[in-house]
């Protein structure tokens, strides 16, 4: 979609907040300051399937962090395809939301959790989506996809932004925001 710019909002902008900073009451910011039906620019998204055993976890949670479960879901899908043992030899990633040994010990001492698994899915789907609210309170982070970008490759990285944004991450954020159907 073409970042068409409304005063000093892009589309892109709106999408991304109708998808992942829902309001304290559950609305989607287009639902509660721009109609849906009137404005194409906030399309109805997407439901992104989530397997029976984990639905209550990543409702539960997404309602505790305040972040989408449509979010939520197209994470862990496109990180480990619900698989709770899913590694990464490459970048050290572990378990259903492919978190970094550093990035998890941050988050569990963020919120409270002392003893943790990783590979536990509850503890998983928390300690990432603890990383993705605190991603999200960040001054810096104004999009869905800004979200996603640092997620992906990481907060420093993003910040820093002094080389390219790398292809993997590019197509990271393009297959979860069509799958959310942002």
């Amino acid at each position: 979609m073409a970042n068409t710019k409304l005063g000093n909002i892009t589309a892109a902008t709106i999408i991304g907040l109708c998808a992942a900073f829902p309001t304290p009451n559950d609305n989607t910011i287009c639902e509660s300051v721009i109609s849906p039906v009137e404005n194409p620019m906030c399309p109805k998204k997407k439901s992104v399937e989530i397997p029976n055993k984990y639905a209550h976890i990543v409702r539960d949670l997404a309602e505790k962090y305040e972040i989408d479960q449509n979010l939520i879901a197209a994470v862990i899908k496109q990180e480990s395809h619900w698989k709770p043992d899913a590694k990464n030899a490459r970048t050290q990633c572990k378990g259903l939301m492919q978190l970094k040994d550093e990035t998890a010990a941050d988050m569990a001492k963020k919120i409270g959790m002392k003893n943790y698994n990783v590979f536990d899915a509850a503890t998983n789907i928390e300690l990432g989506t603890a990383y993705l609210k605190w991603l999200k309170s960040r001054d810096s982070i104004n999009t869905v996809e800004d979200v996603l970008t640092a997620y992906n490759w990481g907060y420093g990285n993003f910040l820093k932004r002094s080389k390219a944004l790398p292809k993997e991450t590019r197509n990271y954020v393009k297959n979860i925001t069509e799958s959310m159907g942002l």
